[in-house]
């Protein structure tokens, strides 16, 4: 069996018509005689990523034999011990490997792209005795049904289920993610670090690990760990994302933007690195470069809210005020309830002698009780005179 008839067997169930490599296995799960040879398949990704034991299977129209960490022989027909068993423990024996195969490492890209269609990336170290996979179907569809529940209830099954099974990364790592959606964020950290101390190169441990620093303010902490994830993939944007921030927490904007692109040459289309280029440009460099990096986040699926108050800054600081004034507009729809474009676009205006165009921005500031800032004061109060005077 290969991957190439999975989708001739689908089609064959649902009665479509596809050409393609490979062959339906619809007759033989259907217990028709076939003349072809029995099916052998195996998988690894028990072992991998669960830390369960590999599977393998060889198969014909009336009999299948399963083995895990034990040996299992369904009869498909009628239940009657069956001359091929023999004949399918030499298929196993023909086929199967000796060597466990090394998961590739992912780049950012294709990483986000399988774990939204529901797939497992990362890896585990199998434990010397795992379980069979057979016996842990009952925690798996626990752990997915944890997942579908509100916060509290979900932080509740976790907690029993890891409790359970204390070498299911999945679902201690799901305990620390609801734990710190909850504000327990010391023990999510600590959740965390019991993951790292089992599996110290686990990828997603190690970067939640880091964001969890570097909320708390940790950067010492948050880039040794951003550190670890990149020596076990130089291509994780995810580790790259975390250096940048670092330094952003630290106020080094050369560093920032050093390591925004170093990241971004093996992470090109990555909109956290394009942001955090753009701020660091827009704020140490060249504002042209940041409207460039901020373009290239929104056209790469950015969901950072201040966009337009950023391309508002970036523009402003290349003397760009019509621009400026435009994406600070936008931002007073895109922010509604964050004074800071109505406050920058006020200012700005007031400072170019444009009162008319800055007191609707400075009115706004005003019935948000920002009067007592000396800049609003000052610039409402010159603005309100100059309009007046204009008015008469």
């Amino acid at each position: 069996m290969s991957g190439v008839d999975i989708a001739p067997t689908i089609t064959g169930w649902a009665d479509v018509a596809y050409t393609a490599d490979g062959q339906s296995l619809k007759p033989l799960v259907e217990g028709v005689e076939t003349d072809h040879a029995p099916v052998y398949a195996e998988t690894f990704f028990p072992l991998l990523h669960f830390g369960w034991s590999p599977m393998a299977m060889a198969q014909d129209a009336t009999v299948r034999r399963e083995e895990g960490a034990r040996i299992t022989v369904v009869q498909w027909v009628d239940g009657t011990v069956s001359p091929k068993v023999d004949l399918l423990a030499e298929v196993v024996e023909q086929w199967q490997g000796d060597a466990l195969p090394e998961p590739a490492a992912l780049d950012a890209e294709t990483t986000a792209a399988l774990e939204a269609l529901g797939y497992v990336t990362t890896t585990v170290t199998p434990p010397e005795d795992p379980p069979d996979p057979r016996d842990r179907i009952e925690s798996l569809s626990a752990l997915h049904a944890a997942e579908t529940l509100p916060p509290s209830a979900r932080m509740a099954r976790l907690l029993d289920l890891v409790e359970r099974e204390p070498d299911m990364v999945d679902a201690a790592i799901s305990l620390s993610l609801v734990q710190a959606e909850l504000g327990q964020v010391d023990a999510a950290r600590a959740t965390t670090r019991r993951v790292l101390q089992r599996w110290p190169d686990h990828p997603t441990a190690l970067f939640n690990a880091a964001a969890m620093a570097l909320d708390a303010s940790d950067g010492n902490e948050a880039l040794l760990l951003a550190r670890r994830l990149l020596a076990l993939n130089d291509q994780d944007a995810r580790g790259w994302r975390i250096v940048v921030a670092v330094h952003a927490l630290q106020g080094d904007v050369d560093s920032m933007r050093d390591a925004a692109r170093e990241g971004l040459a093996v992470a090109a289309d990555d909109p956290n690195l394009h942001y955090l280029l753009a701020l660091a440009e827009t704020q140490g460099g060249d504002p042209d470069q940041g409207i460039v990096h901020l373009e290239a986040a929104r056209r790469h699926g950015s969901e950072a809210p201040d966009l337009d108050l950023w391309l508002g800054v970036a523009h402003e600081r290349a003397g760009r005020i019509d621009e400026a004034t435009v994406h600070y507009q936008t931002a007073t729809r895109t922010m509604p309830h964050d004074a800071r474009p109505w406050a920058m676009a006020g200012w700005m205006l007031y400072k170019a002698d444009r009162c008319e165009e800055a007191w609707p921005f400075l009115v706004n500031l005003l019935k948000r009780g920002a009067g007592k800032d000396p800049k609003v004061a000052e610039a409402s109060s010159r603005c309100r005179d100059a309009v007046q005077a204009k008015g008469r």
